[in-house]
């Protein structure tokens, strides 16, 4: 089943809320642990939710450059696509947020869950809009330690950032 939308979210917590049960909520930090909630979540035939912390989202935003949304926003995308084999719905959610990172991290993950309810799944324009292609790296001089007589070919990688 797929993540869930609002609408299926909403559902979830009404069925609860009725039921008097709470859904399990997993923090991920990697694919791995996502890849095991989602296992979990099925063995026990349970829908449940899926949590990144800021911490979470800073590490899988990469040791470099450790963007919190970028991270977050690429888990979420992997989420979308390995959730759809299972048959359970999944929410995801940020984890608990401190007040200092409201702005650098929930604020613009609201407006790219806004802008992709509206277009539906996939990368979102909000999304496309923050990534740019790479600075094609220097040439090495001739003589350095690692160069080839090869030409390597590589393929485009966004990564954020302005123009």
């Amino acid at each position: 089943m797929p993540i869930a939308t609002p609408e299926v979210y909403n559902e979830m917590l009404d069925r609860a809320k009725a039921g008097k049960f709470a859904y399990p909520a997993i923090n991920v930090t990697s694919s791995q642990t996502l890849h095991a909630a989602l296992r979990g979540f099925a063995e026990a035939e349970s829908d449940g939710i899926i949590q990144i912390s800021t911490g979470g989202a800073e590490f899988l935003g990469g040791q470099y450059n450790k963007d919190m949304v970028t991270g977050a926003v690429a888990l979420a995308e992997f989420a979308h696509i390995v959730a759809a084999k299972y048959d359970i719905t999944v929410a995801l959610h940020t984890d608990h947020c401190p007040k200092d990172k409201l702005d650098g991290y929930v604020r613009p993950l609201l407006d790219i869950s806004a802008e992709r309810v509206k277009t539906g799944p996939g990368l979102s324009g909000v999304v496309r809009g923050r990534l740019r292609p790479p600075r094609r790296p220097r040439p090495s001089p001739p003589g350095t330690p690692g160069r080839t007589a090869r030409r390597s070919t590589c393929r485009t990688r966004w990564r954020r950032g302005p123009s």
